[in-house]
């Protein structure tokens, strides 16, 4: 009986969510016809080849047309690294740990089988697989059979016939994989032993995420106009940055980190000779070989992209970078915009040869620049150019998914969000009707609570008509969810369905970040941000207890509505009441906030 329950409620389910416009299918539909170099191509086996033809060549093309430069790309690398990376053999156990890791039902490249099938066998494949690795790693060769990618391309926007406007995705073999994923380990833990890594990438490494970069960005800039100075911040477009990696600089900058040797030998082996073809459904195009570029798809690429782009703080002598992978951020702070303008261009000077030397290439037209500046402050003129081509002052821009404005208010993206939930409530309002409470709980948390809380740590010191706007679409979504009148009081459902609110929910977001600093897994440019109280002291203190020392302050908007100073104020508010430091884990410390909450609730 349970289970015929179970499965007439996965058929409402279905039938609800299939209804719904915002959860169309992937589309396996490829262009009947491509305009390509002036000629219209109709013929599906011959679109294959012209995609594969553009994907192949469009780093190249780009890289051709970049300027020389007299300067070399070696002037800019500095300090060469004493250690060098030693490669430790792998072992079965190791093997089967990383097959079992491995997700099943992604799609697949050549020379592979089933990933269910592979973990089915796990144990009779290990031994002899981890022997093969072995070789490859002794012997400083990658095999050619994991260098052949099956591209799929995939359309972003705007006109479908052309080329440009689809994304390459690339399809390994399985085993490529479980070889790179060996090598990564031990190429990411040597390049975090000796802090190889630029400090500000909070790109494709571990405990570094979005939220990272965007907080370190932001405490910054609060930080500067707190100060009464103006911050200059210049958004940087890289064009097809990963596709134009020269191979023969990038093995001289592995070689100049510390990886020498067969080690050296072995990522060269792994670059060179590498092929791809494009799949259109039943027809496929003929291999063709990859001229530059880390290979898309990869395990090893982001990482190896990350090597190639380190030096690029060296060029800096007083802007501040943030990067996230190929996202690169300038800012300059000065209570003088003449001095501003003096150092950005200057610096951007030095950068633009930086690019040429190292053969990237520059969106002059899609680099933003934003004057951060108080409310109280004149518009001032600045004149900023990057490569002769003069920056318009931008009222904001899009940084990992957030709108940031020029005073940091934070309209902007509270109007963005504010659409995204509008479009969650109106998919749980079709969908309610055909799944239980449970279901409509999950939906909830997947679509309207996640565009909820993304970045909230950096934009939820917004004004309080902003906060108010978020707080009159959570309780509409809540009425919806329960089938409850338009102006239902929303105290009792929040706690019958074991929700918090729109404030609470921020605040369970700043104590989970700063439980996470006092346990030290964020990064530590992160830590470092914070004066961390039990860091300072190795005895009991009556300071000791409140764990953050709040920083002084001048001004509400920029020093006090601040991670820095009302997050921590709140955190140190919530150890007194509640002497935080024993709990052991987040679920525990989770647990234990949302009920103080829903006990308020009337």
């Amino acid at each position: 009986m349970f289970f015929e329950e179970c499965k007439s409620d996965i058929a409402k389910t279905w039938k609800g969510i299939k209804s719904l416009v915002s959860f169309k299918p992937k589309s396996n539909h490829y262009p009947s016809s491509v305009f390509h170099n002036g000629q219209s191509i109709l013929e599906p086996r011959i679109i294959a080849k012209t995609f594969n033809d553009y994907f192949v060549n469009v780093g190249h093309n780009l890289s051709s047309k970049i300027p020389q430069t007299s300067k070399s790309y070696q002037s800019f690398l500095r300090n060469k690294a004493v250690n060098s990376f030693y490669l430790n053999p792998t072992n079965p156990k190791e093997i089967v740990n990383i097959i079992n890791g491995l997700k099943n039902g992604k799609a697949l490249g050549p020379y592979s089988i089933p990933i269910d099938i592979l973990k089915y066998n796990a144990d009779d494949i290990s031994t002899p697989l981890s022997a093969i690795i072995n070789m490859s790693f002794f012997q400083g060769v990658f095999p050619d059979r994991c260098k052949i990618a099956k591209v799929l391309p995939l359309y972003k926007k705007e006109n479908v016939q052309l080329c440009s406007n689809y994304r390459p995705i690339s399809l390994l073999s399985v085993f490529s994989k479980i070889f790179e994923k060996c090598m990564y380990k031990r190429l990411y833990k040597f390049l975090e032993k000796f802090n190889i890594l630029y400090k500000n990438q909070f790109g494709f490494r571990s405990k570094h995420s979005t939220s990272h970069a965007l907080i370190s960005l932001i405490e910054y800039i609060k930080k500067e106009l707190d100060s009464g100075k103006l911050v200059c911040g210049i958004f940087i477009d890289l064009q097809k940055a990963f596709d134009t990696v020269d191979h023969e600089i990038l093995l001289s900058k592995l070689d100049y980190y510390g990886i020498r040797d067969i080690c050296k030998d072995w990522f060269a082996s792994y670059l060179k000779n590498r092929h791809q073809f494009v799949s259109l459904g039943n027809y496929q195009s003929d291999l063709k070989l990859i001229k530059c570029g880390v290979p898309q798809g990869s395990n090893l690429g982001p990482l190896l992209f990350l090597i190639y782009i380190n030096d690029i703080t060296s060029i800096f002598e007083q802007c501040n970078v943030w990067l996230f992978a190929d996202d690169t951020h300038l800012n300059f702070s000065s209570k003088k915009i003449s001095t501003i303008e003096t150092v950005m261009n200057y610096e951007l000077k030095h950068f633009v040869t930086w690019l040429k030397a190292n053969k990237l290439s520059l969106n002059e037209e899609k680099t933003q620049m934003v004057l951060f500046q108080s409310l109280n402050t004149p518009p001032g003129n600045i004149t900023i150019k990057i490569n002769k081509y003069k920056l318009n002052c931008s009222d904001f821009f899009k940084y990992l998914g957030v709108m940031i404005d020029k005073n940091l208010s934070w309209n902007y993206h509270i109007e963005h969000l504010c659409q995204k939930l509008s479009q969650a409530i109106g998919i749980l309002s079709r969908v309610r009707n055909y799944v239980p409470i449970e279901s409509r709980i999950s939906i909830y948390y997947s679509i309207f609570f996640s565009y909820l809380t993304y970045g909230c740590l950096v934009w939820q010191f917004t004004t309080q008509s902003n906060i108010s706007k978020l707080v009159l679409l959570q309780k509409r979504c809540i009425r919806v969810m329960t089938f409850s009148p338009f102006l239902e009081h929303t105290s009792n459902l929040f706690k019958e369905l074991k929700l918090l609110t729109v404030e609470d929910i921020f605040k369970e977001n700043i104590l989970v970040f700063f439980y996470k600093i006092d346990k030290g897994s964020p990064p530590l440019s992160i830590i470092e941000m914070f004066d961390n109280l039990s860091f300072t002291h190795k005895y009991e203190t009556r300071s000791v207890k409140f764990s953050f020392r709040l920083p002084k302050v001048n001004t509400y908007k920029y020093g006090l509505s601040s991670l820095r100073s009302k997050g921590a104020n709140y955190w140190n508010n919530f150890v007194t009441i509640s002497n935080s430091k024993e709990f052991t884990s987040l679920k525990q410390l989770r647990k234990y906030h949302k009920n103080l909450c829903l006990n308020e609730y009337m």
